[in-house]
């Protein structure tokens, strides 16, 4: 089993200032100072093990110069890597950088598609259009393990079309998703259009259901979910101004695909401790009498993988049916609860 050492280059290869990240941040971080902090961040982790892969998150890996690149294949060797993942944005893809990065050692690529919806995709200044989008996930899913990053509810987007693009997505067969919703940081550009009334985030229920639908249907394509919401790791909750943050936002989505299932089965049972495997909110999805929860003996271990596909097949099949009747309703119980229990 690969043990993957994380190491964070924060916007480092973003030479463009993205509508919802923090500009502040994105100034300041030489080629010298990179090198530094990559190589302290691997002595600081291998100290407590050995590790066989590197991943480098938070910056466009193939963005970089590519001196900057060859040094970093470098290290990861010096270091005994055998295998690399990176970051990246798909304008920063070509028939040039695969053939770089197979040569050095990448097995994995993330890309920041964050929607197929050209308006909005212009509009938060993202360096690249719907068609270059695809091309570039096309390339890399032939050629490496691939991970696209899509961004439900950004400004200019619409929940149709960003779900329209995501179904085209899913025809690539990305090998998985990570699923961000989009949150007002502070001092972006994004916060002022939201001060100003330029922009209305999703709700939270609106985030949730989006969310659900692309999760069922992955899991429906045979496609990995590597996380839904946006990383909470290091996060100062304090940076955040609006939007559909929380901490336990996967969560959420398996109690809502919980309560979405039981009320389609009707009285199937669950043991209480399959419930709470697949949902950390057992007590609010015991509380909302949707379904009995019982410790019977002769009920199997529930698998979630079964529930997003009963979802998909019941909910979602006919024009995004899921935004409508029982999984709304669903849906605004959870946001309330989540705010105020």
């Amino acid at each position: 089993m690969s043990k993957i050492c994380p190491v964070f280059i924060p916007f480092a290869g973003c030479a463009n200032k993205c509508l919802y990240c923090d500009q502040s941040s994105l100034t300041g971080f030489s080629q010298s100072e990179i090198i530094h902090s990559t190589v302290s961040q691997i002595k600081a982790v291998t100290s407590s093990g050995s590790f066989n892969k590197i991943a480098f998150f938070g910056g466009s890996f193939t963005c970089l110069s590519a001196e900057l690149r060859k040094t970093m294949y470098r290290i990861s060797r010096e270091y005994g890597f055998e295998n690399i993942r990176v970051s990246t944005r798909p304008d920063c893809i070509s028939k040039e950088i695969v053939d770089e990065l197979k040569i050095n050692c990448i097995t994995e690529v993330e890309l920041g598609i964050q929607t197929l919806n050209d308006k909005a995709l212009s509009e938060n200044l993202r360096p690249y259009d719907a068609e270059k989008a695809l091309k570039s996930l096309k390339m890399s899913c032939k050629n490496f393990y691939t991970v696209a990053q899509v961004m439900p509810g950004m400004y200019g987007d619409s929940t149709d079309e960003f779900l329209s693009g995501f179904e085209n997505l899913l025809t690539l067969k990305p090998q998985g998703f990570r699923i961000y919703p989009t949150v007002v940081f502070k001092n972006t550009p994004l916060e002022k259009y939201y001060k100003d009334g330029k922009y209305t985030p999703l709700t939270l229920s609106e985030a949730l259901q989006i969310s659900l639908y692309c999760t069922a249907a992955c899991i429906n394509n045979g496609i990995e979910i590597l996380r839904i919401g946006i990383p909470t790791e290091n996060l100062d909750y304090s940076d955040i101004a609006a939007g559909p943050f929380h901490p336990a936002f996967g969560d959420l989505i398996r109690t809502l695909a919980l309560m979405l299932y039981f009320s389609k089965i009707g009285n199937n049972l669950i043991s209480s401790k399959d419930s709470s495997r697949a949902a950390g909110y057992k007590s609010l999805v015991k509380k909302l009498s949707l379904y009995k929860i019982t410790d019977r003996k002769d009920i199997g271990r529930l698998n979630i993988h079964q529930v997003y596909k009963f979802i998909r097949e019941q909910f979602i099949e006919d024009n995004f049916r899921l935004f409508q009747g029982q999984a709304n309703h669903f849906a605004k119980i959870l946001e309330y609860k989540a705010h105020y229990r």
